[in-house]
């Protein structure tokens, strides 16, 4: 009989071989949108940090969906999955609005506060400055926005970024976990 680390292992092993597809939209996934340049600019190795969250949901998933019911797993399974699709909207939309890409591997990120001098400088264009006046600031957050405003920014889009990964991992996890303990 194989222990829970065991059990966990193969569904590892059972989650990798799913398909490509399954694979790239979990634990690979956050490094291929880190290439494409949709990841968020904040933290620094937000696709590791992202990565390993994601093993950490999926470690959780198998913990609490192993030996439940089918119902209780498929109200999991649903719940993840949108989540997960009403989440990459949302991150999108918020991507939209909040990035600024200003090089190919440089993105900066809008504020929700306009700092005074920057508010007397662009009146009604603040908070959400246009590349062409935020290049005039010498492409400066710091000068642009208030502090507190681009921190609440910023984790926001890596909440949002973090929220669906591990909730398309939890859908994985959940859902080879339950077949497989169909077998």
């Amino acid at each position: 009989m194989a222990d829970g680390f065991e059990r966990f292992l193969q569904v590892l092993n059972d989650y990798k071989s799913l398909s490509l597809w399954a694979a790239a939209g979990t634990v690979a996934f956050p490094f291929l949108a880190q290439f494409v340049g949709v990841e968020p600019p904040y933290p620094d190795g937000v696709a590791p940090i992202t990565a390993v969250l994601q093993l950490v949901s999926m470690a959780l998933s198998f913990h609490f969906v192993s030996q439940r019911s089918r119902l209780f797993v498929n109200k999991i399974v649903v719940i993840a999955a949108g989540l997960a699709a009403a989440l990459i909207v949302i991150y999108f939309i918020i991507f939209s609005l909040l990035a600024v890409v200003i090089g190919p591997d440089q993105t900066l990120v809008r504020g929700f506060v306009c700092t005074p001098e920057a508010l007397e400088q662009f009146g009604s264009e603040c908070p959400f400055l246009s590349q062409q006046s935020i290049s005039r600031a010498a492409y400066s957050e710091e000068e642009l926005w208030t502090f507190g405003s681009l921190i609440a920014a910023r984790l926001l889009l890596f909440f949002v970024w973090v929220t669906f990964f591990t909730s398309v991992a939890v859908f994985f996890a959940s859902f080879i976990t339950y077949q497989r303990q169909r077998r």
